[in-house]
């Protein structure tokens, strides 16, 4: 991924200004390391970094400062051309040539503080929280599934392809959706601390069984990690909302088994009804307990209820469901989805 940071937010940054929102705050502990990401800079950027160090200290920490930044970030000079089209935008000629240096270096986003006041000239305009979403989003997919997210100058896309797997992941989700959002939203509120399996239970309103099996949904996904006898967010999850949490479980959930049948069924005729997916999860969990009819019905619920809020399917008449015909337009509510709660299963 290639960024462009804005030129007062480039400054605020590298000169410590104290007033930083939270995400300003995250995106500086990064941008001199951060991991598949390059950070671009324009020298404009460079030269007023330069000439208030030389006046606030001296000239030659000045040097070896600008010296030190030309190693980590990559310079766009304002030529005679970037700076002539900067002039005839509708903006401050800093963030014109902000924005003419983007075009040329061809970025995936321009990163600022206030996305309101660029022009968008076909370029994606990021604030350091929409920024901090996908980064965290994308290092969570490549720790927990080799996967990264692509992202394009316009919007994110994801899709999940017919793929065959040598092992198909055949974990029993034992969950609805939206009891595992409210505990990864509970998860958020207490940061890198976490919480008890005990204290989850209490702020849950479930029973402790119920809670151990929220937890290993949330753990197999990588969604939270339990260590020392307590249950935390994962680190990456922080900083994200629920639709890069449903963009990230589009991505992990392909290479289950039930999703895999479901795009074979789909690629041949066109949908899958609920009942036929009721007949997959038998002949998968073929253990005598899944081949009974109330078992495959709630859990045909539940599973509907993940592939639904990935955006892997989407119902289009009462029981009856199809590859999202337009991923960018569908909004699934999980809220508003009234699904069947399973008793706890004992195969993991």
């Amino acid at each position: 991924m290639k960024v462009l940071l804005g030129s007062t937010l480039t400054q605020n940054i590298l000169l410590n200004t104290r007033n930083y929102s939270p995400y300003v705050k995250s995106l500086s502990k990064i941008i001199l390391n951060a991991s598949n990401t390059k950070f671009h800079i324009t020298k404009l950027s460079l030269d007023i970094i330069h000439s208030l160090t030389s006046q606030s200290k001296s000239i030659k920490d000045a040097d070896e400062l600008v010296s030190y930044l030309e190693s980590k970030f990559t310079i766009c000079e304002a030529s005679h051309s970037i700076i002539e089209n900067a002039r005839h935008l509708d903006l401050n000629i800093i963030e014109g040539i902000d924005l003419e240096c983007a075009s040329e270096l061809g970025v995936d986003a321009v990163i600022t503080e206030f996305p309101s006041k660029y022009i968008r000239k076909g370029l994606s305009i990021w604030s350091p929280k929409d920024f901090m979403e996908r980064y965290n989003l994308n290092n969570l997919l490549i720790v927990s599934s080799s996967h990264s997210l692509p992202f394009n100058n316009q919007q994110r896309q994801l899709s999940l392809p017919l793929t065959v797997n040598q092992s198909p992941l055949k974990y029993m989700i034992r969950n609805t959706i939206h009891i595992i959002m409210k505990a990864i939203k509970i998860l958020k509120s207490k940061g890198f601390g976490g919480l008890t399996k005990q204290e989850l239970a209490t702020r849950l309103g479930c029973s402790e069984n119920t809670t151990q099996s929220i937890i290993w949904d949330l753990t197999k996904f990588k969604m939270a990690d339990c260590f020392g006898g307590r249950v935390s967010i994962n680190p990456h999850l922080l900083d994200t909302g629920n639709s890069d949490i449903s963009e990230y479980l589009s991505i992990v959930l392909k290479d289950h088994a039930i999703a895999q049948e479901i795009y074979k069924e789909i690629k041949t005729y066109k949908s899958i009804t609920k009942w036929r997916l009721q007949d997959i999860i038998a002949t998968i969990y073929s253990r005598g307990e899944y081949t009974k009819e109330k078992s495959k019905s709630d859990y045909s619920s539940r599973i509907i209820s993940w592939l639904t809020f990935a955006k892997v399917i989407e119902e289009r008449r009462t029981g009856i469901f199809a590859i999202p015909s337009s991923e960018s337009s569908l909004n699934i509510d999980y809220q508003n989805h009234s699904y069947e709660q399973l008793d706890l299963f004992q195969y993991q």
